[in-house]
């Protein structure tokens, strides 16, 4: 029954990656369970490849929301530092 979830997430245009780590899983845990070492050990490694997989993308996502963030900071104390700078020409303006 694993063996079919796999496959069939294989099958779609694109492939659940979190589906396919949760397959490997349990085929892993299982395989062992089985004293299936072979079978265990390739599982193991495409387990291992969808973890890093998955990391490398979390990462990414983490520098993207964090370069939004840095982005949004500076925008908005180039704003502040404007806005101070045009009050102080107003000011300067209605003292003359």
């Amino acid at each position: 029954m694993l063996l079919e979830g796999v496959t069939k997430e294989y099958q779609k245009a694109k492939a659940d990656t979190l589906h396919l780590y949760y397959f490997y899983q349990s085929l892993t845990s299982l395989y062992v369970a089985k004293q299936d070492y072979k079978k265990a050990y390739e599982s193991g490694m495409t387990l291992a490849d969808l973890r890093q997989w998955l990391k490398a993308k979390r990462q990414t996502q983490d520098s993207k929301l964090q370069m939004v963030q840095l982005e949004a900071k500076l925008n908005l104390e180039n704003k502040e530092t404007e806005i101070a700078l045009l009050a102080e020409q107003k000011k300067n303006n209605n003292c003359y």
